[in-house]
């Protein structure tokens, strides 16, 4: 009887502290803030077509990025091609939306420039900063009457374009 009693407060005493690991594996093992990181790693990709406007000079670009969060940073991977054209330059506006510790989304957004010189695609690859923000949620291409695509002569250059500047 003695030994059933102390085995009975001895169940008691370990039923609460059991009860409280439940969860999932990442919750448990990992610990809240290593949950957004353990989901790291999925690269999405995205295609816009740059309008065409009615003025003379104006091209039609093929503009497409790719993101996936790397720890602090978002990487982005863009690609421009346009066959009509080999030789042009555009302005884009890039939105990058993450999410803080306190649960609060932000959403930044930077002005960025293309050119081709005598080619019909280009790649490039920008690192930007999530300024301690823990989750990526999306980045985008927005357009607006910003966005521009435009047919140059080869060998001028883009003056007043300031790449990664942010505009928040």
């Amino acid at each position: 009887m003695k030994k059933m009693i102390c085995l009975i407060v001895l169940l008691n005493c370990i039923w609460p502290t059991a009860n409280g690991a439940r969860g999932t594996f990442k919750e448990t093992v990992l610990g809240e803030e290593k949950v957004a990181k353990a989901a790291k790693g999925v690269e999405i990709t995205t295609k816009v077509t740059l309008p065409q406007q009615g003025i003379s000079g104006l091209c039609d670009a093929d503009l497409s990025i790719s993101y996936t969060q790397m720890n602090d940073r978002v990487r982005i991977r863009r690609e421009v091609a346009n066959d009509d054209c080999p030789s042009s330059e555009g302005i884009y506006t890039l939105r990058i939306r993450t999410l803080g510790e306190d649960g609060e989304a932000r959403t930044r957004t930077f002005e960025e420039s293309w050119v081709l010189d005598n080619q019909t695609k280009d790649k490039s690859q920008e690192f930007y900063s999530m300024d301690g923000d823990v989750r990526l949620i999306w980045a985008r291409v927005k357009t607006s009457r910003k966005t521009r695509c435009v047919c140059r002569i080869p060998g001028s250059t883009t003056e007043g374009l300031e790449v990664g500047e942010s505009t928040e």
